[in-house]
């Protein structure tokens, strides 16, 4: 599974997407975010993706 969402990820929906009978291990990865870098408070993040190169990116990984 591969998306790019601008919405929030449901990650018990996710893992349910790909758990089975033939599953091994399922692993997540959740991302916290410092309140401070560089002795200055954080107040928000900003993310800008490229989403076709992206997702071809992201299929290269699956089929390694």
């Amino acid at each position: 599974m591969i998306e790019i969402v601008q919405n929030t990820i449901d990650r018990r929906k996710v893992v349910d997407s790909v758990s089975g009978p033939g599953s091994g291990a399922i692993v997540t990865f959740d991302g916290t975010v410092r309140d401070n870098a560089r002795g200055k408070p954080v107040t928000h993040l900003y993310y800008d993706a490229y989403s076709e190169m992206a997702i071809k990116e992201l299929q290269k990984i699956r089929h390694q």
